[in-house]
């Protein structure tokens, strides 16, 4: 049995290695730019003004200020009409045209409509929107998840979303409950369950249950004045 399950991790290995060699690389030529593959063979000539790297086999290229995508081929899969847009997040990418907003899969549909005056990508299954400078949170279905009802916010990380509203931060979940109070004077996304926030002047590392945990200075380069 684990000589099987050695052997499985081996091939899985080498399908992860494969792969890596056959996603074509970024080059720049004449201050455009254009893709090799792994052995320095043109795939596509340096043609475009500016250019992503590949992910899941897909890349953003960009000519006369126009955006669309290309496969691993050099092969157009999306033409370039879109002003502006993202890599495909949860095979969803948000593009703009005529000044707003929507989401489009990899064969060009429009997945959620072109209605937002700013939209994110999505990140653990919510994407941040903006209409009349008000945030709020789209599921993956287009649905809004979340009112828009704040003044600002990060993206969803580690489960719970910074929102500021009425001058103060605070936290909340995916369900618009309130995790943790708006207090603080300005507060960061969680990352591996902590989080940093200032308030009244101070800094501090916090749980998500809002503990303090440590405390960080907020302006180094005052304090080093102070003390000459």
């Amino acid at each position: 049995m684990k000589k099987i399950k050695l052997f499985a991790l081996l091939l899985f290995l080498n399908s992860l290695i494969i792969n890596a060699q056959q996603i074509p690389i970024k080059f720049q030529e004449n201050y455009k730019v254009g893709y090799k593959d792994q052995t320095g063979k043109i795939i596509v000539e340096a043609i475009y003004d500016a250019g992503s790297d590949f992910k899941d086999g897909v890349a953003l290229v960009i000519k006369d200020h126009k955006r669309g995508f290309i496969n691993t081929k050099g092969k157009i899969i999306l033409p370039l009409i879109y002003d502006d847009a993202s890599l495909f997040f949860y095979e969803l990418a948000r593009v703009k045209q005529t000044g707003k907003w929507g989401y489009i899969n990899q064969k060009g549909e429009t997945m959620i409509d072109f209605k937002f005056d700013i939209a994110y990508d999505f990140n653990e299954g919510l994407a941040k929107v903006v209409i009349n400078e008000k945030t709020g949170y789209i599921n993956l279905k287009g649905e809004l998840q979340i009112p828009l009802e704040y003044n600002y916010g990060y993206s969803a990380s580690d489960g719970l979303i910074a929102v500021y509203k009425n001058k103060k931060w605070g936290y909340i979940d995916f369900q618009n409950h309130i995790v943790i109070p708006f207090q603080y004077d300005a507060a960061y996304p969680f990352k591996d369950n902590y989080a940093r926030v200032i308030q009244n002047g101070k800094g501090y590392v916090i749980d998500k249950k809002g503990n303090i945990l440590s405390v960080f200075e907020t302006n180094p380069e005052k304090r080093e004045r102070e003390e000459r």
